[in-house]
């Protein structure tokens, strides 16, 4: 089980699974018994990312109760990554039933840890809405954020922490934890988690418009991909051509990307191509296709990438003359808000605090 556990992180997913098997043969107790199914539904997560994984993943964590409540709430967590990369195709184990499953499995017995209030938050969010859950995950992000040394099973979160950060618009969150998880695991040569890691950073860093470090980035996931064998998300290589108006090469990525999510029931993908097709249409003046590419705002509150398609939105319904499709929703309203207040940002007119404090009162 330990070189299973140790393979599996080192990125030799064939090993870990082989090591798996001779271990699950020989004598285990239950609590043993359990952790085989974890690290099972673990390595299905990290080599294909789809739609298996979440309810072999609460399916673990409903078994690690009888056995050991703190890696029973660790994997309810896992769950809920995992249904939210499935999203809109989740063949079962959806974020909803992962939520319930969750908020109905056992609570902390001392201090809840930052993993606690995470799991918590999100798990809120998806039954009771965004409004109830977000106090929840900002205490969370601000709980990872002010805890500078992490035990392991809580620095592992760092990547999850990182992404919520993204949801709730905290930039600065975002870029602080991301960067302390990848150096973390580049130290300690975890190159499972480092693929997920530095793709998503890529994304990231392409969208705020560092091209070139989200380039630098792309060429060491091409070295750790070619080492582990494990295929990376697209989501690094659409957001340079994206934002580089690489119009050829995107469309050749997106067809793969669209095909392999809807295959695998991968739905964070096809949230991830539709924001990134607005990007790419709105940068080329075609407002008229970004419109059609980021479909509704209604969603976009049960997908958190898809908060981020709003800004293309505002700006495609406003420049191909429908602006009333940028005003019409809640949603759509709190990011037109935080476009202004970036502008007063921009023109010295207003402190980042009141700006994000202005958002938060009169339209989230």
């Amino acid at each position: 089980m330990a070189a299973a556990q140790t393979a599996y992180e080192a990125g030799a997913l064939d090993d870990a699974r082989a090591l798996l098997a001779a271990a699950e043969a020989g004598p285990v107790d239950e609590l043993q018994r359990c952790r085989v199914h974890l690290l099972r539904a673990q390595i299905a997560f990290a080599s294909r990312r789809d739609s298996d994984a979440p309810p072999m993943l609460l399916q673990a964590a409903r078994e690690l109760e009888a056995v050991d409540l703190a890696l029973a709430r660790a994997t309810y967590l896992e769950a809920l990554s995992a249904a939210m990369f499935a999203g809109r195709l989740a063949r079962g184990g959806g974020v909803v039933e992962v939520s319930k499953a969750a908020l109905a499995g056992p609570s902390p017995a001392a201090a809840p840890r930052p993993s606690d209030v995470l799991r918590q938050g999100l798990a809120v969010q998806f039954t009771d809405g965004y409004a109830a859950g977000a106090p929840i995950l900002e205490e969370a992000v601000g709980a990872f954020v002010r805890e500078m040394v992490l035990p392991p099973e809580e620095a592992r979160w760092l990547w999850f922490a990182s992404q919520i950060a993204l949801y709730l618009w905290d930039e600065h969150a975002w870029m602080l934890l991301s960067t302390r998880h990848l150096d973390l695991v580049r130290e300690a040569g975890a190159l499972t988690a480092l693929l997920f890691v530095l793709t998503t950073r890529i994304s990231v860093l392409a969208s705020f418009g560092d091209l070139d470090a989200a380039a630098s980035l792309e060429e060491e996931l091409r070295a750790a991909t070619e080492a582990t064998g494990i295929a990376p998300g697209p989501y690094g290589g659409l957001s340079l051509a994206a934002w580089r108006d690489h119009e050829a090469g995107f469309t050749k990525l997106i067809r793969t990307a669209i095909k392999e999510a809807e295959a695998r029931g991968r739905g964070l993908a096809l949230t991830v191509t539709e924001r990134l097709s607005g990007a790419l249409y709105n940068g080329l003046g075609r407002y008229d296709a970004a419109l059609a590419a980021v479909g509704q705002a209604e969603r976009y509150h049960e997908e958190g990438p898809a908060l981020w398609s709003l800004t293309e939105l505002i700006e495609a319904a406003v420049r191909s003359g429908q602006p009333e499709l940028a005003c019409g929703a809640p949603w759509a309203r709190s990011a037109l808000a935080r476009h202004r207040c970036e502008e007063q940002l921009r023109n010295g007119r207003l402190g980042r605090s009141h700006a994000w404090g202005d958002v938060a009162r009169h339209d989230c």
